[in-house]
């Protein structure tokens, strides 16, 4: 097991309270320098999980420096939710064009994190969906066909079920424009977010999975030559087209992730609760779930499908 040093990152002084993300780092330096961020919104949890798997696969040696930040909104994970407390902001928002002077907590937060990200050469932004899903790499559009090639070779080993291709200049993606990992690929920086399904939809048997496909990327950027984990395999590619609840009421999902259908068909039906009357909720696009919504409660405007629409 790799030797690794807790530090701390310190953010600001809240009266009696040092606000600081913890970080775990190996001790030799060089190239690659690989930094894996977790926990931006304070109530996904998954990878929390994966991590620790992680850290037991990885070997005693490796080649340059890994930095792990357990998890970056700790005060959110504490109150868990997914916002910043007290600014109630997003701290995987707000990078398009970030205003380090403005009010808050979350400005600071936000530079540090850019500072430590310009330090590195890949990122790895490990997140959670909070509906059941089949779990995602995120392919940022990158500057020029040869960056796309080297972030290409990372996603197809990180054995999730499908990649998101995400091209933050159209319509349907714009409101990421201003994450984290859009801002840096900007920046010409190898950035990928990956999107984990909620803990609750996972056994041991698939944390062991993304683990191991954390390690596969890790060894593609050759932290260590004396093993490689690191193949190549088909993996779908899809654009997403979100279904948006026009109701609110108990959700009852019809269809299963993964499964193929038509404009038109029924996705789920939605409940009243005063009166139990339900209605059924059609899509309007053809293509696969990916991400549908579970026997919850959920108010009109809010996210209840997403079906992925496969360009490759």
């Amino acid at each position: 097991m790799l030797t690794i040093t807790k530090k701390r990152l310190k953010i600001v002084k809240l009266g009696a309270f040092d606000l600081s993300l913890p970080v775990l780092q190996n001790k030799s330096g060089g190239k690659p320098t690989i930094l894996i961020i977790n926990n931006l919104h304070g109530d996904e949890l998954t990878g929390f999980y994966i991590l620790k798997k992680l850290l037991n696969k990885l070997p005693n040696k490796i080649n340059g420096k890994l930095t792990i930040i357990t998890t970056a909104n700790p005060l959110g994970l504490l109150h868990k939710q997914r916002r910043l407390p007290f600014d109630e902001e997003d701290l995987n928002r707000g990078y398009l064009t970030p205003s380090y002077n403005a009010r808050g907590i979350a400005p600071i937060i936000r530079q540090q994190l850019v500072a430590v990200v310009e330090r590195h050469n890949l990122i790895f932004d490990l997140h959670t969906f909070t509906r059941p899903c089949l779990s995602a790499a995120i392919s940022l559009k990158q500057k020029n066909a040869q960056k796309q090639k080297l972030l290409n070779k990372y996603l197809y080993n990180l054995k999730t079920d499908i990649i998101l291709a995400f091209d933050t200049a159209k319509t349907e993606e714009k409101r990421v424009s201003g994450a984290l990992g859009a801002f840096m690929t900007d920046r010409n920086k190898i950035f990928i977010p990956i999107e984990y399904p909620p803990i609750r939809q996972m056994n041991d048997g698939d944390l062991e999975r993304y683990a191991d496909g954390l390690l596969a990327a890790l060894s593609m950027a050759e932290i260590n030559t004396r093993f490689s984990l690191a193949t190549t395999r088909a993996v779908p590619i899809f654009t997403r087209q979100q279904i948006i609840n026009r109701a609110t009421g108990l959700f009852i999902p019809r269809k299963k992730l993964g499964e193929k259908i038509k404009k038109g068909d029924v996705i789920g039906t939605i409940m009243d609760p005063n009166y139990l009357e339900s209605r059924d909720i059609r899509s309007p696009f053809f293509g696969t779930v990916i991400e549908i919504a579970d026997r919850q409660f959920y108010l009109f405007g809010e996210k209840i499908a997403t079906i992925g629409k496969k360009i490759i």
